[in-house]
């Protein structure tokens, strides 16, 4: 009777720090989502100037490379990098910036960019999957819920009651859910990299190769030549790279260390709601009862994805 008291007791310790480890997984994953959804709202400010799209994203990753690079430097953190992950490393780069970036820049000048930020968010799905084939992590019930109720989420968050606003366009369609797939790879390089390497070692590496990728797509001497922008909008764009790369970013990578690809990405597709709550409250723009029904629909979610972790 005593060992079968104390053998309980122990399963319940060990439990407990399961959960407890979880927890910083989701504290970490959910301070990036509000950092995400911060720069979003600054992003909306700088796109007013007319900048290129291209040029702000070569310019933001190209600063957000140097403020992570100081930020080790002064923390005396690891560069070091075994020579069989280099090559993986330029890929994660080029397909998690890059990629990412470039694409969903292209489905936004194919459709709109409430169609960009639907077919963007098709991505806890897509993670799902993979990390099911690569990662043999399951596709439980709960995921399978949660991830529908998001998306349906996003939806109702970003289309609200205006269907014309989604224009699906073959092309832009087909860029749209690749941008997903990339967004989703990321989450996926996250979790097969956070085991050993730090996340700020991981961090600056793909934005190293994924500001070599988007030079290539628009290189500095083209953006000189068409004009550099005010030093004003630089300084918006720096308080970007801050806000998403040495904030959002970092902890993003670090939170794969407690969670599965699976639920990190289902708990970051709540960023859509936090930017509509964010602009409702500082851009004081009009949030309709449909879109508060998508808000709740996904933060019910990201509490049912919770427990069952709990459990």
């Amino acid at each position: 009777m005593k060992k079968n008291v104390e053998e309980h007791g122990t399963q319940e310790t060990t439990t407990s720090k399961e959960f407890k480890y979880k927890v910083k997984g989701f504290i970490a994953l959910s301070l990036s989502v509000i950092f995400f959804s911060a720069e979003s709202i600054m992003a909306s400010v700088v796109m007013t100037t007319g900048i290129n799209p291209l040029t702000l994203s070569v310019i933001k990753v190209t600063l957000g490379l140097l403020m992570v690079g100081i930020v080790m430097l002064v923390g005396k953190k690891s560069f070091h990098l075994e020579k069989r992950d280099i090559l993986g490393f330029v890929a994660f780069g080029f397909i998690a910036v890059s990629g990412t970036t470039s694409l969903f820049m292209t489905t936004i000048k194919l459709t709109n960019v409430s169609t960009a930020m639907l077919l963007l968010y098709t991505a806890p799905a897509f993670t799902l999957i993979m990390a099911a084939l690569f990662l043999k992590e399951k596709i439980t019930r709960v995921k399978l819920v949660t991830v529908l109720m998001t998306m349906l989420g996003t939806v109702l968050v970003v289309v609200g009651y205006n269907l014309s606003v989604v224009d699906m366009n073959l092309l832009g369609v087909m860029t749209g859910l690749l941008a997903g797939v990339a967004y989703a790879i990321h989450g996926m390089m996250n979790r097969v990299f956070i085991k050993r390497y730090g996340p700020w070692t991981i961090n600056f590496y793909i934005l190293l190769f994924g500001a070599l990728g988007l030079m290539i797509l628009k290189s500095p001497w083209a953006i000189v030549a068409e004009g550099l922008p005010p030093m004003s909008s630089v300084l918006w764009i720096g308080g970007q790279a801050l806000m998403v790369f040495v904030c959002a970013y970092t902890l993003f990578i670090a939170g794969f260390r407690y969670l599965e690809a699976g639920v990190g990405s289902i708990l970051t597709s709540a960023q859509p709601a936090v930017v509509v709550l964010m602009a409702a409250v500082f851009l004081h723009e009009k949030l309709y009862s449909i879109q508060t029904i998508g808000l709740v629909l996904m933060m019910l979610a990201m509490v049912v994805i919770a427990k069952s972790e709990q459990n």
